[in-house]
């Protein structure tokens, strides 16, 4: 017969160790801010940190973020930055940013190129039916803007 003992002692979420986790992470990580817009018909959470907020206020113009799914011989994701208002429809995520998603296919998949970019075609949106980002995430480091975004 298997004896079980149950420990009296166990860390809860108000012990110590959680503390110690929650100013682990409030040193390492960033503060993030945080919208939910819709993007096709679907939701998208956009955040971005307190360095890039700083940076997106010190702005005289919008800055128009794209998240590009490109279909060649592998599937990529690509963040772009813009300055201007590009002619694709754009969400408002805050007085300064602005998002947009734009699927596109190579018109050719040649192996030997494979690692450089081919000449691509948009997709239409009804093709790539739930394909849209479910999260975006923004940065600056380093005196450029980062993103990355999740399906």
């Amino acid at each position: 017969m298997t004896n079980i003992t149950l420990k009296q002692n166990m860390p809860s979420r108000f012990g110590l160790t959680h503390i110690w986790g929650r100013l682990v992470n409030a040193v390492t990580r960033p503060r993030l801010h945080e919208r939910n817009v819709m993007l096709q018909g679907r939701p998208v959470t956009v955040q971005w940190t307190d360095k890039a907020d700083r940076m997106l206020r010190a702005r005289d113009s919008e800055l128009i973020v794209e998240m590009e799914l490109y279909f060649s011989c592998m599937v990529k994701k690509y963040v772009h930055f813009h300055e201007e208002l590009p002619e694709n429809p754009v969400v408002r995520v805050s007085e300064r940013l602005s998002v947009f998603y734009q699927p596109v296919t190579s018109k050719s998949c040649k192996i030997e190129e494979a690692i450089e970019r081919q000449p691509t075609i948009d997709l239409a949106p009804d093709i790539l039916n739930g394909y849209v980002p479910k999260y975006l995430y923004i940065d600056y480091r380093d005196g450029q803007w980062y993103g990355e975004f999740a399906m």
